[in-house]
């Protein structure tokens, strides 16, 4: 097959994989294909030249000239998982000199003058680590204030 030939059957498959919907399998025509072992090296590659993925079929198109590759869009990737509602919720409590010690599951500290403050530092750690998180799972203990 002559460059110009190639070059006008690759053009041509181009244009038919641009013809197919979104989210349906296109058709890339290319030169020959002489049997499976040739198209397990020549669609991945053909089809990765679209942003597509082959999905193991082709066929003769043009005997001993053009075959055709089936590609299929790439997977979405996975969306990022939704952050546990403790994540978005705040705590309001009223303010007050206390004295307050709380550890997670993971066995981090902290402390604070309230029960929110202690609780926040270790939901903003959880959060911003991407893990899970859970009010009611903290172990929160009120300890006497040094002067009391």
């Amino acid at each position: 097959m002559s460059f110009k030939k190639l070059l006008m059957s690759l053009s041509f498959g181009l244009f038919m994989a641009a013809q197919s919907g979104a989210g349906q399998a296109a058709t890339l025509e290319i030169p020959a294909i002489w049997n499976n072992d040739h198209a397990n090296q020549v669609c991945p590659a053909a089809c990765s030249s679209i942003n597509e993925s082959w999905n193991g079929h082709w066929w003769t198109t043009v005997p001993n000239e053009q075959s055709a590759c089936s590609c299929s869009p790439n997977a979405e990737p996975e969306p990022a998982p939704a952050p546990s509602p403790d994540c978005t919720e705040r705590l309001f409590c009223t303010f007050g000199v206390e004295n307050w010690e709380c550890e997670d599951s993971k066995g981090r500290t902290s402390f604070g003058d309230n029960y929110c403050k202690a609780a926040d530092k270790l939901r903003n750690v959880a959060c911003d680590q991407g893990e899970a998180f859970s009010f009611k799972a903290l172990k929160c203990t009120k300890r006497p204030l040094p002067f009391e």
